[in-house]
């Protein structure tokens, strides 16, 4: 049945991506209006997780604060990512990896909506993103970055790498910790063909750009390192 619901889901994926998006992305673009492709992607998502089976339990959404600000969920699977298209109460732009954006009509579709593309081997395209990550925040954008920089192989928290903290203290806005539980065990890394099942989603209590990336970086640590030890 999974391996079915798989398939399913990569005759939707490639139907919609040969008929819709191609339609929406040139929309879009002559129009100047990336709202188009956010409806069109939300629908496309929440479709998607019903086809796969996978649902979500959200908590805390009350502690979401008004834009700008910069959201830093743990990472634990490629089901993360795209929850934030799906049911975010915003739209959200997100710093996504250079070859994400080679694929066709995705790729398309994330540069006329202003995603960021970041070419980690190189020090003068990061430096690029991070520049246009700032003035979209000043603009009252909202980001997506997570700080691990890649999905965990155990379900413990990576490394931290500082730029969503060095661009809150920048920007001057808050960092919003999400956590999110059992996405792993649906589909974890190297694993492509997802588990039906529930993804429980948490939004904890933003934290204000005081101090330094340093100490914001210990802060958004410590209170992921809580909620899932608290799990």
């Amino acid at each position: 049945m999974r391996h079915l619901r798989f398939i399913l889901f990569i005759v939707y994926a490639l139907l919609f991506h040969l008929t819709l998006a191609p339609v929406f992305i040139i929309l879009a673009w002559v129009l100047k209006e990336e709202a188009l492709l956010y409806r069109l992607y939300k629908f496309f998502w929440r479709a998607s997780y019903s086809i796969l089976g996978i649902k979500f339990r959200v908590e805390g959404q009350e502690n979401i604060p008004p834009p700008p600000f910069i959201i830093t969920p743990n990472h634990q699977s490629y089901i993360d990512g795209p929850f934030f298209i799906a049911f975010f109460p915003y739209r959200v732009k997100a710093m996504i990896k250079e070859s994400i954006f080679r694929i066709p009509f995705v790729g398309q579709a994330l540069r006329v909506a202003n995603f960021i593309s970041v070419k980690r081997e190189s020090s003068l395209r990061a430096s690029m993103a991070f520049r246009k990550a700032e003035e979209l925040l000043k603009k009252g954008e909202i980001l997506l970055i997570f700080p691990e920089g890649t999905r965990t192989r155990d379900g413990s928290l990576g490394k931290f790498k500082k730029g969503a903290c060095r661009l809150a203290r920048q920007a001057g806005v808050p960092i919003l910790p999400v956590v999110f539980f059992n996405s792993m065990e649906l589909l974890p890394r190297g694993k492509w063909i997802p588990r039906k099942g529930k993804v429980r989603v948490k939004f904890l209590l933003p934290i204000e750009p005081r101090g330094g990336p340093e100490e914001l970086c210990q802060q958004l640590r410590k209170g992921l390192e809580n909620a899932l030890e608290r799990n």
